[in-house]
């Protein structure tokens, strides 16, 4: 006999608590004064030992009440040929929890793969199984989940649930998957339960495994058996990531793709090629070699024609892991970027004719010049880029006006120019930026000294390419006064001048980008406006800036709930669409930083579109997490030492080495126990209360 609760047997010391209180009621004597001892004396020898022998069956009964369910809290198990006969004739029951690892990484190899070889022994082990029997199954991909919510009695049911399942395209997650199978197998009652995890034993997937945590959620009486199906030489390319360049495109303008990729093989890997597609068209293709381990990077340029929403994705040859060989992008192209100028005479005569210089040479930028009184109230609702010189005057209420337009996803391009930048930097650029004004150098107006730009952080996209537009020669601007600031944890400088202090830095609020160049625009402070480098400058800044081009462009990755920020729209009748076409509704939630929604748990990869309407509000691309891609496996030995109390199946026998349940020569008797406790209650209850005989 064996005990499954052995801790509960400490109970049974409270059997003696009815022995004790007998014994204690007999060593007190009282002494009682009678009149006459005449009746006393008449009660009958036999009546006498009648009252003790009903004290004696009562205090064996209520003994045998509390040691009987001590013993049944303990759960006893009869083992050998009593158990056997028990638990063949008592309707044994067994539960088993199969955790079939559905990571992408299983459908590795074509034809024949760790799946399906999995999905075989699984169906095997079902078949096993016999009436009254429990089983469900657990999925690994993120997140894990079971089918069905609870261990189930149709054993039909689940087997035919393993025939229709398929590899999904997410990442395993070991440690999820186990919990949530030992926490099932807790809600059954049963004399065997088991968890049989098969997988491939990809490394990355038992990233969050320890052996605190299996302890926790697999522990006697529920065992674990690890049936591995490991694979082996694999080729494998992974698209690691997908990204869409820095510039939004408009006008004509070109796009960046960059594709980054790892030759997860273990051999060199030449002349593989890489094609984009954008709207189901093809429109390149590269070359690429690599190292087994190696990464890198191919870059694709796209003129797209028209505005609006485009999609796309690039796509490596085929090898053996086909899940990671695509990868999705989307951008929008606006029809035109709206800019507002708030700033002196002087500055937005140069910015305007820059941006729009006029009706011979269009551009898809409309610029319009505002007064510094509409900061009084909210930005005008179509305003995307905002281009402000302090000169113009700044109040608190216009410094909280930018903050907002900022934080819901507007561009800011700020002159320090005229004004007083003691009050600005008490406004804004301490509370946003965390950057102090220490003074300024030069004077405006003055042309005898001056300094120029240095030490340009030549890959920000502002910037790339201009090189020779800002080194000192004669086409370089020239800066006659500027303010000096102290750089702060908000902000990060983009250039300096030749003397050292901040030129332009660029800070992010909310879900918006804001660029601050220290000096005036106009004439006094500065050449700029009149040298070659100032028309590249400004309309990169501009496009950089755009809403379109912020971080919030979504990406996202299968498994994991995705939230995107969403223009000012109507919070009902936004529906998303799935890549297969599927439409469902979608619930928006309202923050000071505008209107947000949520992708809970994408599944499969491709771009999936909010619409309101038949208006597209934003594309949204979604692909897999090359974690998984790693072809790395455990070896057993480092399974058991994760997992001391695992069992390591044999994948060539798969039904004999650990799948197949052995009949039981195990029966748990508890419940027997707590009848027997319930009718010894009953006894007790009537024979307390039968009437004692009298004569």
């Amino acid at each position: 006999m064996s005990f499954l609760n052995i801790v509960m047997l400490a109970g049974l010391a409270t059997a003696a608590i009815p022995f004790l209180i007998h014994l204690f009621q007999r060593q007190q004597v009282s002494t009682v004064d009678f009149s006459s001892i005449l009746f006393i004396k008449r009660l009958p020898v036999s009546q006498a030992s009648a009252v003790k022998l009903r004290h004696i069956v009562l205090l064996v009964l209520r003994t045998l009440i509390i040691a009987l369910a001590a013993f049944a809290f303990a759960r006893p198990v009869l083992s050998g040929f009593v158990g056997a006969w028990l638990g063949s004739s008592a309707s044994q029951k067994t539960a088993v929890a199969i955790v079939l690892d559905n990571s992408y990484s299983m459908g590795a190899g074509g034809v024949s793969t760790p799946f399906s070889a999995a999905q075989e022994a699984a169906l095997a082990l079902m078949d096993d199984l016999g009436d009254g029997d429990y089983a469900v199954v657990v999925f690994t991909a993120t997140p894990a989940h079971a089918e069905p919510e609870h261990p189930t009695q149709s054993l039909t049911d689940v087997s035919s649930l393993l025939k229709k399942a398929t590899p999904s395209y997410g990442t395993g997650d070991m440690a999820a998957a186990l919990g949530l199978a030992g926490s099932l197998l807790a809600e059954i009652d049963a004399v065997q339960k088991t968890v049989y995890l098969m997988t491939d034993l990809r490394r990355n997937d038992w990233h969050a495994f320890t052996d605190s945590t299996i302890r926790e959620i697999v522990k006697p009486p529920i065992t674990l058996s690890i049936v591995p199906f490991p694979t082996q030489n694999l080729s494998n390319i992974s698209l690691d990531d997908i990204r869409v360049g820095e510039f939004v495109s408009v006008g004509g303008g070109t796009v960046d793709i960059t594709a980054n990729y790892t030759n997860r093989s273990d051999a060199p890997v030449s002349g593989r090629r890489i094609h984009l597609y954008l709207n189901g068209v093809k429109r390149g293709i590269q070359s690429f070699s690599a190292q087994p381990g190696q990464s890198g990077s191919v870059k694709f340029s796209l003129a797209p024609e028209g505005s609006g929403w485009f999609e796309g994705y690039v796509e490596t040859e085929t090898d053996d892991l086909m899940a990671d060989n695509r990868g999705y992008f989307s951008f929008q192209v606006p029809e035109r970027i709206w800019v507002d100028i708030i700033a002196g005479d002087d500055a937005a005569y140069f910015v305007q004719q820059v941006l729009r210089p006029g009706e011979m040479a269009t551009t898809a930028i409309d610029v319009r010049r505002a007064s510094v009184a509409e900061l009084n109230g909210d930005v005008r609702e179509q305003t995307e880029v905002l281009l402000v010189d302090t000169g113009a005057g700044l109040s608190a209420v216009h410094a909280e006006t930018l903050k907002r337009f900022v934080e819901r996803g507007g561009g800011l391009l700020m002159f320090l120019g005229d004004g007083d930048l003691k009050k600005i930097e008490t406004l804004w650029l301490r509370p946003v930026f965390d950057v102090a004004v220490q003074g300024m150098s030069g004077a405006p107006g003055q042309r005898q000294a001056h300094v120029r730009l240095s030490d340009m952080d030549a890959g920000h996209p502002v910037f790339a390419g201009l090189e020779g537009a800002w080194k000192k020669n004669e086409d370089a601007p020239k800066f006659y006064a500027h303010h000096r600031l102290v750089e702060g944890s908000g902000a990060t400088a983009l250039a300096h001048y030749s003397d050292g202090a901040p030129a332009i830095l660029e800070g992010r609020l909310g879900r918006g980008r804001v660029l601050l160049l220290t000096a005036g625009t106009d004439t006094r402070w500065t050449d700029l406006a009149l040298k070659g480098f100032f028309v590249p400058f400004m309309h990169r800044a501009v496009r950089y800036l755009h809403p379109a081009n912020l971080a919030d462009r979504a990406y996202g990755k299968i498994g994991r709930p995705i939230e995107t920020a969403l223009p000012g729209l109507p919070s009902d009748g936004i529906v998303l669409r799935s890549p297969s076409g599927e439409e469902t509704a979608v619930a928006v939630q309202t923050t000071h930083l505008g209107m947000t929604a949520t992708i809970a748990n994408p599944r499969n990869p491709g771009v999936y579109r909010l619409l309101t309407g038949t208006r597209t509000i934003k594309d949204i691309a979604v692909n897999v997490d090359t974690q998984e891609s790693d072809i790395a496996n455990l070896t057993p030995e480092e399974v058991v030492r994760l997992v001391p109390e695992a069992r390591i199946g044999n994948t060539g026998s798969v039904l004999t080495a650990a799948s197949k349940t052995p009949e039981s020569d195990e029966y748990e008797i508890w419940k027997t126990l707590i009848w027997l406790v319930v009718m010894l209650l009953i006894v007790e209850a009537w024979y307390a209360g039968m009437p004692r005989k009298t004569t």
